[in-house]
């Protein structure tokens, strides 16, 4: 098997959608597609067109025909934010959300937040803020909601940057352990920064299940691993799985030390 990683390297949507058109001629075995964007669902669609098996992970691409998706479920991890954060802030205080706006996956961690702390009338929630996944954007938005905000009580945070960005700027306020972090993701940076009592909880992905059984699924199509009739492409049966959630990991001050055993600080 050989495999090509192409696309941009940053978080830059159209120049992925330019990729996507660039490969699809060459006719690849098989396609693994980081849902940033609903904007790809059209090139997903010729994909698809050109008989490519086409997964999705991360996050869904409506209307993109794609064969399978595989991620997690994002009102969960919201949910499971708001849950935490209710009891951290002991019911009662401001809080704010920061991720990326307009992602499917996003909005509906945002919802299952929301719709948690609308259970708490002790709770103000000042709104959601766009970082566009950038550590410094993130850092701002904090260090802003912190000077209008005296007494803000929390942040949730919803995309891989958010939680530094975060850390950093109440750090820089000298407000640690006294404004509560709550983020997505499980990097190295963010198991150290809930050691260091920065953040409170993480929500993580099961990001390599995302990209394992992506691959395996893409093999499958390929080579007919399970056949449902005589011809499944005639019959328009898809031999895999349609979606697969894969579940969350939950961490904080109580098993961090246990995660971090297996991402120990750079030399």
């Amino acid at each position: 098997v050989r495999i090509s990683i192409v696309g941009p390297s940053e978080w830059d949507v159209p120049s992925q959608i330019a990729t996507l058109e660039q490969v699809i001629p060459s006719k690849p075995a098989g396609l693994l597609v980081n849902g940033t964007d609903p904007g790809i669902a059209q090139a997903i669609r010729k994909a698809v067109e050109a008989g490519i098996p086409t997964v999705v992970y991360d996050s869904e691409i409506p209307n993109s025909n794609r064969h399978c998706f595989i991620g997690s479920d994002w009102y969960e991890m919201g949910r499971l934010q708001g849950e935490r954060m209710a009891k951290l802030i002991h019911g009662k205080g401001k809080v704010a959300c920061i991720g990326i706006l307009g992602m499917e996956n996003m909005e509906a961690g945002f919802k299952g937040l929301q719709d948690v702390l609308k259970q708490y009338p002790g709770i103000t929630f000042l709104g959601k803020y766009d970082d566009k996944a950038n550590v410094e954007t993130a850092a701002k938005i904090t260090a802003d909601l912190l000077s209008a905000n005296p007494g803000l009580a929390g942040i949730a945070g919803f995309d891989s940057n958010t939680g530094p960005g975060m850390a950093l700027a109440v750090k820089e306020a000298g407000k640690a352990g006294k404004v509560h972090l709550t983020t997505v993701d499980t990097e190295p940076e963010h198991l150290r920064l809930v050691k260091e009592g920065v953040l409170d909880y993480l929500v993580g992905q099961k990001r390599e299940l995302f990209t394992y059984m992506g691959a395996q699924f893409l093999f499958d199509m390929r080579h007919k691993t399970l056949q449902f009739s005589a011809n499944d492409a005639l019959a328009g049966v898809v031999p895999i799985p349609k979606t697969i959630i894969t579940g969350s990991i939950e961490i904080d001050n109580s098993n961090v030390d246990i995660f971090l055993q297996n991402n120990p600080p750079a030399k």
